[in-house]
């Protein structure tokens, strides 16, 4: 939402506007059952204009924060999806034939995906975009880590995206930090 549609409407204008806007968006929704799916949420402050003040209506909001401002929430923390997991999310984009065909090249790929959604779901799509492709061909692509990011996209859907709204929404010593790291020479251990 930080970089959509949704985020023009309501920041375009004064905060007067804005406010009106939200307003009319509460009246309107107030009494209705609905489901609203606010997805990628900055922060608090983005998202509560839009949040129905009471009624029936139920709201989903994802985040790359932990969004701890707003109040009467239940918050679910998402971790890295298991292979099984990544493995039916490939199969429900491109089919089950295709899998069985390529079982071991679809673990690969899961696995050069680090079992990431956003990365699977990309390789899937652009693998059902080419139906003649081979998965071990995207796999070999993917195996090329100086590559991986360009070979991670599907028409609009792109990680790269994804990890450049991530960098952007850092402060300047976290950013010189991540850019320091990713040139920095060896392999990590933990001590």
């Amino acid at each position: 939402m930080p970089h959509g549609r949704g985020d023009r409407l309501l920041t375009t204008g004064s905060k007067a506007d804005t406010e009106r806007r939200a307003d009319l968006f509460k009246t309107v929704a107030g009494d209705r059952r609905m489901l609203l799916l606010l997805d990628d949420a900055a922060d608090a402050e983005q998202i509560r204009p839009l949040l129905p003040a009471a009624g029936p209506s139920l709201t989903l909001v994802t985040s790359r924060n932990t969004l701890a401002r707003l109040q009467g929430t239940h918050r679910i923390d998402l971790s890295l999806q298991r292979r099984e997991e990544s493995i039916a999310l490939l199969t429900r984009v491109i089919g089950p034939e295709r899998v069985a065909a390529e079982a071991q090249a679809a673990h690969d790929l899961t696995d050069l995906c680090r079992q990431l959604p956003l990365a699977v779901r990309i390789a899937a799509q652009r693998l059902a975009a080419r139906p003649q492709e081979q998965l071990a061909n995207l796999a070999a692509q993917l195996a090329d880590e100086g590559r991986r990011l360009d070979a991670l996209q599907a028409g609009d859907l792109q990680v790269r995206a994804a990890f450049g709204l991530s960098y952007r929404q850092l402060g300047p010593s976290s950013r010189r930090l991540l850019r320091r790291a990713t040139i920095a020479a060896g392999t990590m251990t933990s001590d």
